[in-house]
């Protein structure tokens, strides 16, 4: 679907979303550099047990279902034998 937007509005959007991450960017490569050692060491270790209750909560992630394996089985299948196929051609180029 073909969107009816005016081009210059998402330019301008575009023009704003920079103005504010960028300097938001620069500020938080700053804050990087002015930490020492000893202070990343302790955010670590602050954080380290955050991350796990948090890897506790969140439910095991979802298995993929059988059509979709056997569809990505697949198209891995043909892809390494078309990769395959492409090297033996160059080898022969060559």
């Amino acid at each position: 679907m073909v969107s009816s937007a005016d081009p210059e509005t998402s330019e301008v959007s575009i023009v704003f979303w920079l103005l504010i991450h960028i300097p938001t960017l620069f500020l938080d490569i700053i804050a990087v550099l002015g930490v020492t050692n000893g202070a990343k060491n302790l955010e670590i270790i602050i954080l380290r047990p955050q991350v796990s209750i948090l890897q506790r909560k969140v439910k095991s992630p979802q298995r993929i279902p059988d059509p979709e394996r056997i569809i990505l089985a697949t198209l891995t299948d043909n892809i390494s034998h078309s990769i395959k196929d492409a090297r033996n051609h160059l080898y022969q180029v060559c």
